[in-house]
């Protein structure tokens, strides 16, 4: 079994492991290959409004945007997380805003507008283009 293939199963067991909880929660590594629930003190919890549509999700262990379904975003004890976009828009989708994660400072860009993969990538000095 290659890299990819083990990390695949790993995405594949804690995806299994998470789905079908009445609450999804932020998960932090505790250890090579583990993951657990961050604590509720840890992050307080935010609803978006009903007005808010998820549109998709693209991680670094995403080859294309999660529109449907779940993905986890990962954040390691040393602070570092996965580079990640998330986009949102209202309910009739007229208007569009990117968070855009930075994967070094966890910080979160939040863009008012539609930013592609190759371009949220630019914005963070990411890109192998120039």
């Amino acid at each position: 079994m290659n890299a990819d293939d083990e990390k695949e199963e790993l995405r594949k067991k804690n995806e299994e492991r998470l789905v079908g909880e009445e609450e999804q929660s932020l998960a932090k590594a505790v250890g090579v290959g583990e993951f657990s629930e961050a604590e509720d003190d840890l992050v307080p919890r935010t609803e978006i409004s009903a007005d808010i549509k998820i549109m998709d999700v693209r991680t670094e262990h995403d080859q294309d945007a999660v529109a449907e379904g779940i993905t986890h975003l990962y954040f390691f004890p040393k602070g570092y997380t996965e580079f990640s976009i998330i986009h949102l828009s209202d309910a009739e989708e007229t208007k569009f805003m990117t968070l855009i994660v930075n994967p070094l400072t966890g910080e979160v860009d939040v863009v008012e507008d539609f930013v592609e993969h190759e371009d949220a990538l630019q914005r963070l000095g990411l890109s192998e283009e120039e």
